[in-house]
């Protein structure tokens, strides 16, 4: 997830960014990484900008800070210098871009020290080949701790979009490494539907065969779907697939599946109620590790109902119900199911008709099987920066998740920050 807001002028700007990943692993635990940023850029001049720019590990603690310079002497040269400074080490990069009738031909050269030292050097030329397509070739030379090494990159992007609402593109690229084992080959294709009509969505996907002292295949596919319907319900749906396969080896391919479908309802021309429920399932199979000789798999279902009312102007409630049903172990081997159930209590009082909010939210998790039964609160802060989104900082003191999907409820709890997107 990732949510930014930013303000720019004439002479100066302003951003702030928050992201955060969440990976699921099978018998590990949930790594959960969030990063704040915010940068700052000013103009004393047309031809000159400078940017000042910190990055915060929320989740490991540290940062980094940068400066950069972009100077342009010419209007189809530009040139860009930018410095950083951190606990993960120092690095300097400098480069140079020459635009003439939409091509580009770009040089940068990179220096990084730390525990990951190395040294850097970029070529790149890209060209328009129409309206909504390109082609683009790089040549990176690379110096390590391991080594020399050169990779050479090659690919096509084409895209079209049709008065009746319909975009696509096509794209192919291919890498090598000079003087190596290993190659890739990559082809994506992207389609999607927006109009007057009821009915939207959007599907991709992609292929990926690589080619170094194992072969492999990996494939994608992701599509979503919405359907508006009379008296403010709309239906929405989502479907993700990736398998990765070695193709030197028949064992079953490493697999993750995940569908959902919501049903939401919203007040006719107000947001003083409204009502989302949603069925979920995931399926994740994991490949034979060192010392076992099956892989495993996990499936996790979730059936959730959520509401929000305003009670007063300036003060809404929201509640949460949640039933989960989670799966794991060997695969093609049975498994015991584990059940829980998740509810939530929530406040939000907006501050004097100002954008800033406070949240207070009671929370309890049951798990079944074990009888654990956990309680806590959660205080947050919020702040509507404009209709669709909205930030918050706050304090979890359940020391567990308010998301049914998170696998792993021993990781949550503390100080948090959240972006929020509304529709």
């Amino acid at each position: 997830m990732r949510a930014q807001w930013r303000l720019d002028g004439r002479s100066q700007g302003f951003a702030s960014e928050i992201e955060q990943r969440t990976t699921a692993k099978v018998d590990s635990a949930t790594d959960h990484q969030s990063t704040a940023a915010v940068r700052y850029w000013f103009k004393p001049v047309d031809a000159v900008k400078a940017t000042l720019e910190h990055q915060r590990f929320m989740t490991t603690g540290g940062g980094q800070s940068a400066i950069a310079l972009e100077y342009r002497p010419l209007s189809r040269l530009s040139l860009e210098a930018r410095g950083s400074t951190g606990e993960q080490g120092a690095s300097l990069r400098g480069g140079a871009t020459l635009s003439m009738n939409g091509r580009q031909l770009y040089v940068k050269e990179e220096r990084a020290d730390g525990a990951a030292a190395q040294q850097r050097t970029l070529f790149g030329v890209q060209a328009p080949l129409g309206p909504m397509s390109r082609a683009y070739t790089e040549y990176q030379w690379l110096k390590d701790p391991l080594g020399d090494h050169a990779l050479s990159v090659t690919g096509l992007e084409q895209g079209w979009r049709m008065a009746s609402g319909v975009t696509g593109s096509v794209a192919a690229e291919h890498g090598a490494r000079s003087g190596e084992v290993g190659e890739h080959t990559t082809v994506s294709g992207v389609l999607g539907y927006k109009s007057a009509f009821p009915l939207s969505g959007s599907t991709r996907g992609e292929v990926r065969d690589l080619k170094g002292t194992t072969n492999g295949r990996q494939m994608l596919t992701s599509t979503r779907l919405a359907l508006a319907l009379p008296v403010g319900f709309s239906v929405l749906t989502d479907l993700r697939l990736s398998t990765s396969t070695n193709l030197q080896q028949t064992e079953t391919p490493v697999r993750f599946l995940e569908n959902s479908i919501g049903l939401s309802w919203r007040a006719p021309r107000s947001d003083a109620i409204q009502l989302l429920g949603k069925l979920a399932r995931q399926e994740d199979r994991r490949a034979a590790v060192p010392g076992d000789t099956v892989g495993s798999e996990s499936v996790l279902g979730v059936a959730s109902l959520e509401a929000t009312v305003r009670l007063l102007p300036g003060m809404d409630w929201s509640a949460k119900g949640a039933s989960r049903l989670e799966q794991e172990g060997g695969l093609g081997l049975p498994s015991a199911p584990a059940h829980s159930t998740l509810w939530t209590s929530r406040i939000d009082y907006r501050i004097v008709k100002s954008p800033l909010l406070f949240g207070v939210e009671y929370r309890m998790l049951k798990q079944l099987e074990v009888g654990d039964d956990r309680r806590g609160w959660l205080q947050e802060l919020s702040l509507d920066a404009n209709r669709h989104m909205r930030f918050g900082v706050g304090y979890n003191f359940s020391r567990f998740s308010g998301d049914p999907m998170v696998r792993t409820q021993d990781t949550a709890g503390g100080w948090f920050l959240r972006a929020q997107s509304r529709y």
